[in-house]
């Protein structure tokens, strides 16, 4: 073999090798820019779609400003609005969908969807649930003292204006207006002495709240009338008894007893309005009635004292 032989045969090799080190380089760096590529389009989608949850955000926001100005609109502001950065730029969208409130009930329901210019693909969806409180939140809700014996077991809020005793069990807020109340023999306290807004025996004190914000009663009066209707029209309607009022006997079975209340034992006891006075509350004589099922007579008025007790099944 010739020394020029020998040196154009190791020239080929060499070629191949370096073109064969070249390829491999290309495709570890192509590789590598491909999986950055792919790993900033994964953040800016992410980026994109976390701002989008931001717009929608914003949509509920502004419908519930929009609320606040003008309650009984539910209407205006529906569709696609602009969002705009600090600096004034249209940088996105946002499309609020209003379901207005059904027949006996503020709730007003408000689906808001946003979404980048940019990247109009990624869409974050909110749904939220706004309403006026009801004071049908509350299990129990009253003007004067009240009494929750041992053995008692209250699921749902209690609120008084005045003190609340509260020797039984509650699950939920126990809260009084009064800082400190006077307790009669209503409350079982003889002599009268002052007692916690919330007091008692019973375990869950830590969801006793007092002093709390008044429920006024007088502003409940402007419904009355439209609810004597509708207890006429397809609910049950008690006039005045002529004698001490009704006693309405809740049962597990979805129905309930009406008794009209004939003789009551009274005892002495303490209002916000006239101090310490008789009560004529026990109730010692009563008529039945007749049995209703709540289904059929799901809202009732009574202009007369009135006796709740036993277990509602169902809604009324």
């Amino acid at each position: 073999m010739t020394l020029s032989s020998f040196n154009l045969q190791n020239k080929g090799a060499i070629t191949a090798g370096l073109l064969l080190i070249a390829i491999s380089f290309i495709l570890v760096i192509y590789g590598i820019l491909f999986l950055l590529t792919n790993q900033l389009s994964l953040t800016y989608r992410q980026g994109s779609y976390d701002s989008a949850l931001y717009l929608a955000e914003a949509g509920i926001e502004y419908y519930r400003w929009h609320l606040a100005h003008a309650p009984n609109d539910f209407t205006s502001g529906q569709g696609e609005h602009d969002f705009k950065d600090p600096q004034g730029e249209i940088i996105g969208k946002f499309n609020l969908e209003i379901e207005t409130p059904t027949n006996g009930s503020s709730i007003v329901t408000i689906r808001s969807t946003g979404w980048l210019n940019n990247y109009p693909e990624a869409k974050r969806t909110i749904r939220v649930q706004y309403g006026i409180p009801s004071l049908t939140k509350y299990s129990f809700l009253s003007n004067a003292s009240s009494w929750y014996g041992s053995g008692i077991t209250v699921h749902g809020e209690i609120h008084s204006n005045n003190g609340i005793r509260m020797d039984g069990i509650n699950t939920s807020i126990v809260s009084s207006v009064q800082k400190e109340y006077q307790c009669g023999t209503e409350t079982g306290c003889s002599p009268t002495q002052k007692k916690p807004g919330v007091w008692g025996s019973g375990p869950n004190f830590d969801l006793w709240r007092f002093p709390s914000t008044p429920v006024d009663f007088d502003s409940v009066f402007f419904d009355l009338a439209e609810m004597k209707n509708s207890a006429i029209s397809h609910g049950l309607y008690l006039n005045k008894s002529g004698a001490q009022g009704y006693h309405l006997v809740f049962k597990a079975n979805g129905t309930f007893d009406v008794y009209k209340v004939n003789q009551t034992d009274s005892f002495h006891a303490y209002t916000t309005h006239e101090g310490c006075r008789r009560l004529y509350l026990n109730i010692r004589t009563q008529n039945f009635i007749r049995n209703y099922t709540v289904a059929q007579k799901p809202i009732i008025f009574v202009e007369d004292n009135t006796w709740v007790d036993g277990t509602v099944n169902g809604k009324v």
